[in-house]
């Protein structure tokens, strides 16, 4: 019974005799209770340690301590080691819980998230959104390593889509226009009845599909893509509005094709490209192989026919006014 106070049966055996024959001695003890000499040495000593017998110390004589006294007291002290137990067990339990809580927080995709994995997942994921498209499919396409392929995979099925009723916008960055084949897709496209448009390079490249999913990039320019799938209502409506503004501040592509050729000569061209990338009057020298002198009065009247203040303005003019 007195275990749960840390006392063996042995123990507990010799504190009852004790406490109903208060006459006996240790030789005594070790008749009545049939135990050893090193038993009953070792028990009294662990009675006495816990004040549950009193020992004289000249004549020797045992007496056991009212359970009242001794066990209460023992009973306090072991309830107040749970207590303390008990204590660093709910400290420990919410280290768990917030440890735990971090480590959700840090591996869980917001919700209606979901990132699609390799290329090849992700190629699969457009040609389904492509076929299932209802109403309208939108996409941005930066000129980046991996983005041919979207713009192959967009022209494949837009006559099809086309033929649903389909509304097809495409957005293709300005300043790479009638580069790597996407200027004769974009051809085809508005050919086939798209809206096809250049403007700045996007800030990432977008899918989005009856305004209920959105693939996005969350590596532009990276040659392997990594697209996350967003189904969250709110996140969807900013990047419809993302790509609003983006579709607004571009250019139809027959129109500023129409513009180019009207406006500049291919040499004029190449000189505006190389001042939007920042290049020096030499480097467009040698590029052109003509005199730099040359190349300065082209400058001269470019910037003077941009209305421009200086040869940079002139090349972030001419990208602004389609021209690149």
């Amino acid at each position: 019974m007195l275990s749960q106070l840390g006392l063996s049966l042995q123990t507990e055996m010799v504190y009852r005799a004790l406490l109903f024959n208060p006459q006996l001695s240790a030789a005594d003890l070790m008749a009545r209770l049939r135990i050893s000499e090193r038993v009953t040495r070792k028990s009294l000593r662990v009675l006495v340690d816990l004040g549950l017998v009193l020992m004289d110390d000249t004549s020797g004589q045992l007496t056991a301590v009212s359970p009242g006294t001794g066990l209460r007291a023992l009973l306090g002290h072991i309830e107040q080691d749970v207590r303390q137990r008990q204590m660093q067990a709910d400290a420990t339990r919410r280290q768990i819980d917030y440890l735990a809580k971090q480590s959700d927080w840090l591996q869980q995709e917001p919700t209606g998230v979901v990132r699609l994995g390799d290329a090849k997942t992700t190629r699969n994921r457009v040609g389904e959104l492509l076929q299932n498209a209802r109403q309208e499919y939108f996409a941005t396409i930066p000129f980046d390593t991996h983005t041919p392929w979207l713009a192959e995979e967009t022209f494949n099925l837009a006559n099809q889509l086309s033929g649903r009723g389909v509304r097809l916008k495409s957005l293709y960055q300005r300043m790479h226009h009638g580069r790597s084949g996407l200027d004769e897709i974009a051809t085809r496209l508005v050919n086939l009845g798209s809206e096809v448009r250049t403007g700045p390079k996007p800030p990432v490249g977008m899918v989005l599909v009856d305004r209920e999913v959105v693939l996005l990039s969350d590596r532009p320019g990276d040659s392997t893509p990594s697209v996350i799938e967003v189904r969250n209502a709110g996140l969807i409506a900013a990047m419809y509005a993302l790509f609003e503004q983006l579709w607004q501040a571009a250019r139809p592509v027959t129109e500023t094709r129409a513009e180019t050729r009207d406006k500049l000569t291919p040499q004029e061209a190449q000189i505006l490209g190389m001042l939007a990338d920042g290049s020096t009057d030499e480097i467009v020298a040698r590029h052109l192989g003509v005199s730099v002198r040359t190349v300065r009065r082209n400058i001269a009247q470019l910037t003077e026919r941009l209305r421009a203040s200086s040869r940079f303005q002139a090349g972030a003019q001419a990208v602004r006014a389609g021209w690149l």
